[in-house]
Parts: C-alpha cells; sequence; structure tokens
C-alpha cells in the first residue's frame, strides 16, 4: 500500500508547491528521513557497480537494479508533492471560505474532458459558492495507453453549476492546450460545429457548439468575455455541458497567482454573463426540442416533462 506524507498543522503559505515541496525535504521534520533515502541508494548504487565490475552482472539485470534505485526516490518525492499540493488547496480552500472535500468519484462528472482515457480520478477538491452558484475546484488526473506506452495527463479544474439553464455542448478551446486532449473530428459530438471568433480571438481559441446554437453561443463568448478571459487566463479552456461549465488547464496548478487566476476567471465570467446564462434558459429549452430532440432527455431538468 502507497504511503501517504503529512504536513503538520499551522504550515507556512504555499505559493508555489515545487519550491514547498524542496524546502519540506529539508525541513526539520523530513531531513532524516531524506538524507537517509538518498544516502542508502547512493550506497547500494556504489555496491552495484563493483558487482558490475567483480560478478559480471549482465547489462538487463544492472538495468533493473539501477531503476529500483531511482524509483524508490521518486516514488518518496511524489508523496512529498501529494502532500504540498493536498495543502495548497486545503489553504485555497480556507483563504476563500470555501469547504476542502478532498478525493471525489470521477464517474459522477460528465463532459468532454471526463470521457477521455481511463484510470479518472480527482483529488484537492474544494468546493463553495458564488453569486448563489454552487462551485468547485479540483485536480484531475486521466490515463491512456497501457504497458510502456501508459501516460497520464493531469487538469486542474473549476465548475460552476446552474439550477435551471441546461447547456447545449459549447467548447472554447484554448490553442495553448496540447493537441492530445482533442483530436480533430471528436470534438463534444458529431453535431458540434466550428464558430468563427470576431477580431483576433481566432488566433487564441476555437469555439464550438452544437448545430443550431451558433448565435446563442456567440451571445455568450461576446468580444467583452473573449477579451477577459485573454487577458486573465488565455491557458484555460471552458466547456458548456448540461447544468455545468468547466474551466480547465492541462496541468496540476501548483502556484498561488496560477489558481487565484483561475477562481478569478470564473468569478468574472459570472459577474458578465451570469444573468445572460439564467435568461437563455426558456431558449435553450425551446432549442433542445428543436434541434436535440431525440436526446432531449439528456438536457431535462428533474421533473421536467421529457420528449
Amino acid at each position: 500500500m502507497e504511503k501517504k506524507e503529512h504536513i503538520q498543522e499551522g504550515s507556512p503559505e504555499i505559493k508555489n508547491v515545487h519550491e514547498a515541496t524542496k524546502q519540506l525535504m529539508f525541513s526539520k521534520p523530513y531531513r532524516r528521513k531524506t538524507i537517509a533515502i538518498f544516502s542508502i541508494c547512493w550506497g547500494l548504487s556504489a555496491i552495484g557497480i563493483l558487482a558490475i565490475i567483480f560478478t559480471g552482472l549482465s547489462s538487463a539485470e544492472a538495468f533493473q537494479f539501477f531503476l529500483f534505485l531511482l524509483f524508490a526516490p521518486f516514488l518518496y518525492l511524489m508523496a512529498l508533492r501529494r502532500a504540498v499540493q493536498k495543502e495548497f488547496m486545503l489553504q485555497f480552500a480556507k483563504a476563500n471560505n470555501f469547504e476542502f472535500l478532498g478525493d471525489l468519484n470521477a464517474k459522477d462528472f460528465k463532459g468532454k474532458l471526463f470521457s477521455v482515457g481511463n484510470s479518472r480520478k480527482i483529488t484537492n477538491a474544494v468546493s463553495g459558492t458564488y453569486q448563489n452558484k454552487p462551485l468547485k475546484i479540483f485536480n484531475y488526473k486521466y490515463t491512456v495507453g497501457g504497458g510502456d506506452s501508459r501516460k497520464s495527463y493531469y487538469f486542474t479544474v473549476g465548475e460552476i453549476k446552474f439550477e435551471k439553464t441546461y447547456f447545449p455542448h459549447i467548447y472554447l478551446k484554448s490553442k495553448t492546450m496540447k493537441k492530445r486532449y482533442i483530436a480533430k473530428g471528436k470534438i463534444g459530438s458529431s453535431k458540434d460545429r466550428r464558430i468563427s471568433l470576431d477580431g483576433n480571438f481566432d488566433e487564441h481559441f476555437e469555439l464550438y457548439a452544437t448545430n443550431g446554437y451558433e448565435i446563442e453561443a456567440l451571445q455568450i463568448f461576446n468580444k467583452e468575455l473573449l477579451a477577459l478571459i485573454y487577458e486573465r487566463g488565455n491557458n484555460f479552456s471552458i466547456e458548456f455541458y448540461k447544468n455545468k461549465i468547466y474551466f480547465f488547464d492541462d496541468l496540476h496548478i501548483g502556484t498561488q497567482e496560477e489558481l487565484n487566476r483561475l477562481y478569478s476567471v470564473m468569478s468574472k465570467t459570472l459577474d458578465l454573463v451570469g444573468p445572460l446564462l439564467d435568461r437563455l434558459h426558456d431558449d435553450f429549452d425551446a432549442l433542445h426540442q428543436l434541434y436535440l430532440k431525440e436526446v432531449y432527455h439528456k438536457f431535462s431538468p428533474p421533473g421536467q416533462k421529457q420528449i
């Protein structure tokens, strides 16, 4: 079973997870453990080199031996980093009067981002409200491939939930987002189509929406909102799915500045278009019956008659 490291209560403010992890390695509670782990590995490496010279150990056996020696410190450092990342999110929750939820079941989340890969995992989730709308921010990981080709991808995700408005699939993709996430022709559903943006915003973003909802998508992503996203977080992609909006970046955010930027983009988006999104409830309800009749039950709020 994987061992979990824990940070003592009252730890200093974490502004950068990477730097805080390095400091934690040689802090008083961990200094001896860090030195011991690396000293043992270095000592065994020296013994291994002598064994190769004097016993004729095969290259394959030597590789496995040294791989193990590298793996042990790596696991230790990853455990420390996870502990720092958790404390980092705990501090963010406390600073914003949010609740720290910890791990969540990834199967409870839907949308394009949560349909990619396998071994999906949500950690370090926090929850709160803004303008009376529930929101969450969390770390997310999924894996693709298997064996030697197995790779894991990491995201930080913000979620805003609406009570009544059920959206079509709308997706604003930042061009900083690596191509591995969305392959051409696999954006949302077969009904999605790309929409041109005014000005030079097409240089930075790609906007997609379910066919028939182009006007509403451009109402939402107007020049003012696109300018805000570009200035404050052009690395974030945004997905509308059912009654939720997801904001995400393809890494586990590890700096206070970047995490605050994510929350700022979420809150300012609600400031700019929140009232519009609430008013679009009736428009979307009518359009869903026209354009999405065969799947309208997936968009129907609880208690509403389904087609």
